[in-house]
């Protein structure tokens, strides 16, 4: 075995037995903030990061003596984060030896592979004593190396311990208050209870968890964070990388804390994937990264921020001091929503937004509040007239289609014409929601024209019904029947009285013109001669079963002299006399 595989196999010994005596963290002050500690054994200065270098210097391979141990751990200076160990060289040769001897029984037990038979088995015993006699030597030189390994600080100080691992540790602790200065700024175990009180809604004296009664502004803590936000933007996850980083170090917790405060203030807002993130929002992220952070340049005074919550109840939305902002971007959202609804094509308004939500639409953040201060009895009186007409719309959109159909029943009305003309003048303007109602006067005059015509025609029918009915009364055929008969044939032949219509109100009316038009009255009234002949014609049938009957239908004349009445009268009989030959009777129909 080469001396270069000896010292090959001593320094990996050595290393390993090192990295076993090197904590992976160590807590930091009373926030207990885990720091890495990083071990490097080469001859060059450890790179720069957050972790805590520990330099393994070597007077085996370097050739680095006690002494100029100590020079090189002055020269570094009281600054420097770095924990110097040094591995002192103690009894060479016979750690040499040892090495050999545990590597040289190594490959042959390794070359020998398992043996089978009892020399074989012996042998190897044999050989297993001699590796674990090695082994123990080995070992012994490396604790005995490792037992007097000398742990130093920048600038030549010395930690205190009796292990090597409770030395490094004690030097891991200077070092982390020299490569993080300024921890001690915000170094409190009690970070988590400011989270709570902002996230309770309790952010204005949250700090007096850390023993701050003072104006957040003036906490150390809250200074910091705020100087890397600035009115143009920051990322929260770069705001968080200069506070967690060196000089700082500061605990996480510290940085949501603050941030909690200056959102829940007004001072700062924030972002979240573009929309605008309340408090609550901010602290429920894992990670930064989707956050954007915006210094305010308008601050909210508590004052301020009653008032528009009273205002933002006012207009329907009630919120929370962390809300504000959103909320007005609600509530304007909606009256522009509702103007647009109440909007429309004639006879509805066309509502035209007041600029003053303009400018609450255009403005952000807490200039979006000041805004709604500055236009609330704009806003206020808006809202009102929006609900005067929301509430106007939903009864007049269905009194207008009631007008339109009313004018289409009363279509051939020269008493409603005028009431048609004010309906075709609404539609053209845009006067449906005035303050005076136009369309329930229309709705009147249309329904009374109507509701006058429908009860002359029904006058009228009913006494064409009630004629033809004492006509068929004086007819022997029909003064025949029983009561009950009379009563089927009037049913059966459309001759009964009907019931007077219902025209109580205009949609009674309109029911009733639609149930029967006016032309329909008209022929009811035509068909009325029709039905009492052939009426008459069932009671002929029922009174005289056999009984032959003739029907005669007087024709339309025009007669203008006593002559051509008396030809009409002549023809008229001989027509009579005709249809009586060879019948029992005759039927004369108009």
């Amino acid at each position: 075995m080469t001396d270069s595989e000896v010292s090959t196999e001593r320094d990996a010994l050595l290393l390993a037995e090192i990295s076993r005596a090197l904590p992976a963290t160590i807590q930091q002050g009373r926030a207990k903030e885990s720091r890495k500690l990083a071990l490097h054994a080469d001859a060059s200065l450890p790179p720069d990061s957050e972790a805590i270098p520990v330099w393994l210097r070597s007077e085996w391979d370097e050739g680095i003596t006690a002494k100029q141990f100590d020079e090189a751990a002055r020269s570094l200076g009281v600054d420097s984060p770095i924990v110097l160990v040094h591995l002192p060289r103690l009894q060479a040769p016979a750690f040499a030896a040892a090495v050999r001897n545990k590597v040289a029984a190594q490959r042959v037990i390794d070359q020998q592979g398992i043996p089978q038979d009892d020399e074989g088995k012996q042998a190897r015993s044999a050989m297993q004593t001699r590796l674990n006699r090695a082994t123990d030597q080995v070992n012994t030189h490396v604790r005995d190396v490792i037992s007097k390994a000398n742990v130093l600080l920048g600038g030549g100080a010395a930690p205190s311990g009796l292990s090597l691992r409770e030395r490094i540790e004690a030097g891991a602790q200077d070092a982390a208050t020299r490569l993080f200065p300024r921890f001690a700024e915000a170094d409190d175990n009690r970070w988590a209870q400011v989270i709570a009180r902002v996230r309770s809604g309790s952010a204005a004296d949250a700090l007096k968890a850390v023993q701050h009664d003072a104006d957040p502004e003036q906490h150390r803590v809250i200074k910091e964070v705020l100087s890397h936000i600035g009115p143009a933007g920051r990322s929260a996850s770069d705001v968080e990388k200069a506070v967690i980083s060196k000089p700082l170090g500061w605990p996480r917790d510290a940085l949501i804390a603050a941030l909690g405060v200056l959102l829940d203030t007004g001072i700062i807002r924030a972002m979240l994937n573009g929309s605008d993130a309340t408090t609550a929002d901010v602290l429920k992220q894992t990670r930064l990264g989707n956050v954007q952070l915006r210094r305010e340049v308008t601050v909210l005074k508590s004052a301020e921020k009653i008032q528009a919550r009273q205002v933002l109840s006012n207009l329907g939305f009630p919120t929370d001091n962390d809300g504000l902002v959103s909320a007005v971007e609600q509530a304007v959202k909606s009256l522009v929503d509702r103007a647009k609804d109440v909007s429309g094509p004639a006879p509805l308004p066309d509502i035209t937004v007041p600029g003053n939500i303009q400018v609450i639409i255009s403005a952000s953040g807490n200039d979006r509040v000041h805004a709604l201060l500055a236009a609330s009895n704009a806003l206020t009186s808006f809202n009102d007239r929006l609900g005067d007409l929301e509430r106007r719309r939903k009864s007049r959109t269905p009194s207008l289609e009631l007008a339109r159909s009313l004018a289409t029943s009363a279509a051939g009305l020269d008493t409603a014409s005028v009431a048609r003309d004010r309906l075709d003048a609404l539609a053209a303007s845009r006067d449906l929601l005035a303050d005076s109602d136009p369309v329930a006067p229309i709705v009147k005059d249309l329904a009374d024209a109507l509701r006058d015509a429908i009860h002359e025609a029904a006058a009228a029918l009913r006494d064409a019904r009630a004629k033809a009915v004492e006509s068929l009364e004086q007819q022997p055929s029909w003064k025949a029947l029983d009561e009950v008969q009379r009563e089927a044939l009037l049913t059966e032949h459309h001759l009964a009285a009907e019931p007077e219509p219902n025209l109580a109100d205009p949609s009674a009316v309109l029911a009733a013109a639609q149930a029967r038009p006016l032309q329909g009255w008209t022929a009811e009234l035509d068909a009325i001669p029709q039905r009492a002949s052939r009426a008459l014609e069932a009671a002929l049938r029922l009174t005289t079963p056999a009984a032959k009957t003739a029907a005669v239908r007087v024709s339309t004349a025009s007669l203008s002299s006593p002559d051509e009445i008396e030809q009409y009268i002549g023809d008229l009989r001989t027509q009579l006399l005709d249809a009586l030959t060879g019948n029992d009777s005759v039927v004369v129909k108009g």
